[in-house]
């Protein structure tokens, strides 16, 4: 069931949105920004491009079809699991794992090998791009995608000692049905891409392709009718294919435009994509702000909304324990430390506002907004330590969240157990767009213990397994022959 990277030390669950690493969560520290204190290797390897695959996979169901459908199964199966019921997939559900499978591994291994950004990038509110920014920003002040062009070559250079690289993982292996799907899936992800680029290059780059594809092949329709049990296999495959052939000049000149509105970009995973591509004569995106046709018109079901609100607050952690001593270690870093049920201690670092926005600062677009609003930012941050000081002793939750709303820009969240809560936003747009940004305590109902466990109960299904093998057939088919598919 799970969704993992082709080294197997990572992984993300379709059904419960957990991202794990096992080696980056060994070292029981939580970066308050994604690995800016001391980049985390593994085996003389980067985690950061890894870390880039399994987010591409939480990306690829956070406001889509796919997401919609995969959360509906979620609760349907957790609310099993809670009563000792059946734990069988419905149908539609092995159909959209099976199908998916190596569409899904294509990006994430794309994001893996292909991932880079640049100071002159758009970038898309996805947190793909908005983390590869991030990581540049941190450990390159000039942003020029040094720092990702080195993690993905420590990925993929050979050393007698250390376990294969990335490329001979996927290319000189045998061609396992466990690691076809990786294989294919990039393969047909990187012709996606070769064809927007000979279209319109601009819209080639990393930190667009990889959203607009997300985008595209996991908020596609046919996922609705797959769902209502109106659409099979072939209707999948081919709808995947037609919709990257259907970017012509026209459409990629449309969305080019779009990009370049900054209200159309913000609220770029909230598109209807394949809406704006069918209808010419729309000139910005509509949006798709409720998931009330994916379910014939009712409202998705309170668990249903917790398993997705639970999704968005997961990256790349979240924690729960008594807070047992706030410290203000330098003029950049403060710490909290937290004892978990378990008494485990977990030291969470947090970077001085002052100091993330220096890092935005060197790019041109940010400069107003860090004029405007950075007295706002650090009269929020020296209240949100002053409540830490309160609440020391208290159990609290704290989390890396990723806005539920749009545009999904992150920062630190922190609940008190009577149900208070208090954010550190870290992106300095968040000021401009905090009227449209909200948190929810609803995805802390379902707690990281029992999505773990509720994962462990879930069984390989053979299906699934011959599903993906058929995808990854069709896909390659679709590679050789270069033939439109047939409807």
């Amino acid at each position: 069931m799970d969704l993992r990277s082709a080294r197997y030390d990572a992984y993300w669950h379709p059904f419960t949105g957990l991202i794990e690493h096992e080696g980056v969560w060994a070292v029981h520290a939580f970066h308050g920004l994604p690995f800016v204190v001391e980049p985390p290797m593994v085996d003389d390897r980067s985690v950061a491009t890894i870390i880039h695959h399994e987010l591409t996979h939480h990306a690829c169901a956070r406001t889509t079809r796919l997401g919609f459908a995969y959360s509906a199964e979620a609760a349907r199966l957790l609310r099993a699991f809670r009563q000792g019921g059946d734990l069988t997939l419905t149908a539609p559900a092995k159909l959209l794992l099976g199908i998916y499978l190596p569409i899904l591994e294509g990006l994430a291994v794309y994001a893996e090998l292909d991932a880079d950004e640049r100071a002159d990038d758009i970038i898309i509110p996805n947190p793909v791009p908005l983390h590869a920014q991030m990581i540049e920003l941190a450990w390159n002040q000039d942003n020029s995608g040094e720092v990702l062009r080195i993690a993905r070559e420590s990925q993929i250079y050979e050393k007698p000692d250390k376990q294969d690289g990335l490329l001979r993982l996927l290319f000189a292996e045998p061609n396992s049905p466990e690691t076809s799907p990786y294989l294919v899936g990039y393969l047909w992800i990187k012709t996606a891409v070769a064809h927007i680029r000979r279209i319109n290059p601009a819209l080639a780059r990393p930190t667009i392709a990889l959203p607009l594809l997300i985008k595209l092949l996991c908020d596609h329709p046919v996922i609705a009718e797959v769902w209502k049990e109106r659409a099979g296999k072939d209707a999948i495959i081919s709808g995947l294919l037609d919709s990257v052939l259907s970017l012509d000049q026209p459409a990629l000149a449309r969305i080019a435009t779009a990009l370049k509105d900054e209200e159309s970009l913000s609220t770029f995973e909230l598109w209807d994509l394949h809406g704006f591509i069918a209808d010419k004569n729309l000139s910005t995106p509509k949006l798709v702000e409720d998931t009330r046709p994916f379910f014939e018109g009712d409202e998705p079901d309170e668990l249903v909304t917790q398993l997705r609100c639970g999704a968005s607050l997961h990256f790349p952690s979240r924690a729960t324990g008594l807070l047992v001593d706030v410290k203000h270690r330098d003029q950049d870093l403060d710490d909290l430390e937290l004892e978990t049920d378990t008494g485990e201690r977990i030291s969470v670092h947090l970077m001085r506002v002052r100091t993330i926005w220096r890092l935005y600062a060197g790019l041109d677009h940010y400069q107003p907004l860090i004029r405007e609003h950075l007295h706002k930012a650090e009269t929020l941050e020296q209240y949100f330590w002053n409540l830490m000081g309160e609440w020391k002793g208290s159990r609290v939750t704290i989390a890396q969240y990723w806005g539920i709303a749009q545009p999904p820009l992150p920062g630190i969240v922190v609940w008190h157990d009577d149900g208070r809560m208090v954010q550190l936003p870290y992106e300095p747009h968040w000021y401009h767009y905090k009227d449209h940004i909200f948190l929810t305590r609803e995805g802390l109902k379902v707690s990281i213990d029992e999505k773990k466990r509720f994962a462990m109960s879930l069984a390989k299904t053979p299906a699934v397994t011959s599903l993906a093998r058929q995808a990854t057939a069709d896909l390659l088919s679709h590679l050789v022959s270069g033939e439109r598919a047939r409807r």
